[in-house]
């Protein structure tokens, strides 16, 4: 799973340094603003039904040919709300030509929500592998077609093409991985499906709505130019969320499900990943956000500099989102469904309410109100946890204190103290500097082994 995610990130990361040669950030902001109403109506879609098949006590041949069948109708009614949304907002301004491309992302949509319910099979059966090969060549196909049309001069095309062709090409690898499993679908074994999956829609769709609403925000208030500023900074941040927390993630949730009836051993799980977190993720989110304004030039050019702070505000916030990530990831693990998805409720209700209100104030108020929610909400969710979890958090919570709050200083410190310097001892001795304070984390994370032992 790590190799596949961090294959994945150098593929789009890889893509990304060369498409901001050739295309402007409206262009950028216009393609993200679309991507988010994509992304947000993908969860719709799916039903929830790769994370129903995943929890599932059973999961007989019917209920994958029937889940697979309920994904392909409700991608197309899906696909086809979209389409005709895009139609009637062409038909309101045909001056927007760029409309006309994101047609081709509406196939993206029914092909990416059948490859997410048909990987669900290898990802219950724990069949890493093969779902790591299925995930890392859909990117590769994606990310080949964009470079190749980027350098033939089709600009926004390009964006389009690399949606469609990752969603190809890792809908025919699931059905591939699959195809053993496939029997005439039944309609007694949807039902079932449908009632565990539709909590766990409902929390995707929130997730999707608080973790893309910034970008819509963004797009409809300051426009195309803004958001392409803000979407590429975001993308670097996603893609280091992608490569560390989702990998460790990802890896523990079909595990942890499988071991809900074993409180030993699920407890003893849950506090190794969530250590993993903290010794790995934080303090390379303290070097991201404090190296920004070395990388950021280098990566995208001089001209992408006014996405330094946007980057270190939205490092500092998955910083802080990482903290709970592992426990609410357990939480679906153990069936509970329904409270995960009253926790997205809240959560993203405050942090969309919370965006809306620093909105005013410019890109600095919505910053800091995206900042503030990511704070403010991680009480909230401990308490849920704490109350469906009991005792199986509190050790966590106790030992993960010290190296949260002391990331997330450095981070501070490290961006008052160190770099108003950089001019004057180079960026390398800068970074050099930086790795070794934040080098101090994983040495204060070691006393928290005997726990786990």
């Amino acid at each position: 799973m790590a190799t596949s995610s961090w294959g994945i990130q150098a593929f789009r990361l890889a893509t990304l340094a060369v498409l901001v040669n050739f295309l402007l950030p409206a262009e950028f902001g216009f393609f993200a603003f679309a991507l988010a109403i994509f992304t947000v109506a993908q969860p719709i879609a799916g039903l929830g039904l790769p994370g129903a098949m995943v929890v599932a006590p059973k999961l007989e041949q019917a209920d994958v040919a029937a889940a697979l069948a309920m994904s392909l109708v409700s991608g197309l009614l899906v696909a086809g709300l979209l389409g005709t949304g895009l139609l009637l907002l062409q038909w309101l301004n045909p001056q927007m030509d760029q409309f006309d491309i994101l047609f081709w992302m509406v196939p993206g949509l029914v092909l990416s929500t059948i490859a997410n319910t048909a990987l669900a099979i290898p990802r219950r059966d724990r069949r890493f592998r093969a779902l790591s090969v299925a995930m890392l060549a859909g990117e590769a196909v994606g990310a080949i077609s964009a470079i190749l049309l980027a350098y033939r001069g089709f600009g926004l095309v390009s964006l389009t093409a690399r949606y469609v062709a990752t969603a190809a090409v890792m809908c025919l690898a699931g059905l591939w991985l699959t195809r053993h499993r496939l029997h005439l679908p039944s309609a007694s074994a949807a039902r079932p499906l449908i009632l565990l999956g539709l909590p766990i829609a409902g929390s995707e769709l929130l997730a999707a709505a608080r973790n893309r609403g910034d970008e819509l925000l963004i797009g409809a208030l300051f426009g195309a130019t803004i958001l392409g500023l803000y979407s590429v900074s975001r993308r670097y941040i996603d893609a280091l969320r992608a490569a560390l927390p989702a990998v460790i993630g990802d890896h523990a949730w079909p595990i942890l499900a499988a071991m809900r009836e074993d409180q030993r051993r699920f407890s003893k799980q849950l506090r190794r990943s969530q250590l993993l977190v903290a010794a790995l993720v934080w303090p390379t989110f303290v070097l991201a956000i404090v190296l920004a304004p070395v990388w950021v030039p280098f990566l995208l050019g001089g001209e992408w500099i006014g996405a330094v702070p946007v980057a270190r505000v939205l490092g500092l916030a998955a910083l802080i989102q990482t903290a709970l990530a592992i426990p609410l990831v357990a939480l679906v693990g153990m069936g509970h469904t329904r409270a995960r998805l009253r926790i997205d409720v809240v959560v993203t209700m405050f942090t969309l309410l919370t965006i809306a209100g620093g909105a005013p104030f410019g890109m600095q108020g919505l910053l800091a109100g995206l900042l503030l929610a990511a704070l403010v909400s991680l009480p909230y969710q401990y308490m849920v946890l704490r109350k469906l979890l009991e005792h199986r958090i509190d050790g966590i919570a106790r030992d993960l204190v010290f190296p949260l709050v002391t990331n997330i200083v450095l981070a501070v410190i490290l961006v008052t103290l160190v770099l108003p310097s950089s001019d004057r001892i180079g960026p390398v001795l800068t970074g050099l500097l930086a790795a070794a304070i934040a080098g101090f984390v994983p040495l204060a994370v070691h006393r928290m082994r005997r726990n786990v032992a």
